[in-house]
C-alpha cells in the first residue's frame, strides 16, 4: 500500500508541469494554425483582385461591424456587396487598394494594394465584433497595362 501511495504521488508531482507543456504546445499548435490559414486568405485575395473592382477598398465585414479603435476600419464599406466567400470565417479580410507614387514619378495609375488578414477575437451576440488580431499582410502593386507571366 506505501508503494502505491508514493507511486501515485510521484505521478501527481510530474504531471503538474508536464501538463503546462502539454497546454502551450496545444496553445502554439492554435496559433500557428490561424496563422498559416490567415497567410492562405491574404494570397487567395490577392489573387483575386484583378476580379474585384481595382480601383475601390474592400473589407469582408460592413465598417458598422468593426470596433472603432481599428485603424483599417475607414477602409471598410458600409455594407458589403457582391461576392463575399469570408461570411462565416473568424477572419476579417481587408483590400486595400490606393493610389502609389512611382519612384521614377511617372503617372500611369500605379496602385499599391495590401491584403490584412485579422483574427476575430471577441465578438457580441449582436455580431458586432470587439477585439481583432493581426496576423497576415501581403503587399502587390498593379499598373494597367502591365502583367506577369503568360
Amino acid at each position: 500500500m506505501v508503494e502505491l501511495t508514493v507511486t501515485i504521488a510521484l505521478v501527481g508531482i510530474l504531471a503538474i508541469p508536464v501538463s503546462g507543456v502539454v497546454m502551450n504546445h496545444l496553445q502554439a499548435s492554435l496559433k500557428t494554425d490561424d496563422s498559416i490559414a490567415a497567410a492562405n486568405l491574404a494570397r487567395y485575395e490577392q489573387e483575386l483582385f484583378e476580379r474585384r473592382d481595382t480601383k475601390s477598398s474592400w473589407c469582408s465585414v460592413p465598417s458598422s461591424e468593426l470596433p472603432p479603435s481599428d485603424p483599417d476600419r475607414p477602409e471598410c464599406p458600409k455594407k458589403v456587396k457582391g461576392l463575399n466567400p469570408y461570411v462565416g470565417l473568424p477572419f476579417v479580410v481587408y483590400r486595400i487598394n490606393e493610389g502609389q507614387r512611382a519612384t521614377d514619378d511617372s503617372t500611369g495609375g500605379l496602385r499599391r494594394i495590401s491584403v490584412k488578414v485579422k483574427a476575430i477575437r471577441r465578438q457580441e451576440t449582436s455580431g458586432n465584433i470587439t477585439a481583432l488580431e493581426p496576423l497576415a499582410t501581403v503587399v502587390t502593386y498593379l499598373r494597367p497595362g502591365v502583367r506577369f507571366g503568360t
